[in-house]
């Protein structure tokens, strides 16, 4: 991967992870979200011999339900344009079967 976790790593992007619906920016949120793949990317890779096909699919999956949690939240606080930010694109990139799920949120956002 082309992440670098010193570049993502942050009070604010590590506080975010934790309490997303606290983000006080939507750059705050797409942070988060990156700083995740970078997390998920290096616990995998320096993990993967210790670490079971199911396993790595429950991290996968995880990070994919975060990943939701973060671009939903993006929408409901700063509106469709949050749309365009990474956590929103990369979230689409990786459940492309949440389709249905993202027109509800997008249907339910009030800017």
């Amino acid at each position: 991967s082309s992440r670098h976790c010193s570049d993502n790593l942050s009070l604010d992007n590590v506080r975010t992870l934790k309490f997303p619906d606290k983000a006080e920016s939507l750059q705050t949120l797409n942070d988060a979200a990156e700083l995740l793949c970078v997390l998920e990317d290096a616990f995998v890779i320096k993990q993967t011999s210790h670490l079971t096909n199911n396993e790595i699919s429950q991290i996968h999956l995880d990070c994919e339900e975060r990943l939701g949690e973060l671009a939903s939240i993006a929408v409901q606080k700063f509106g469709r344009a949050a749309t365009r930010g990474s956590a929103w694109t990369t979230w689409c990139e990786r459940c492309p079967n949440r389709q249905l799920e993202r027109i509800a949120i997008l249907f339910h956002a009030n800017k």
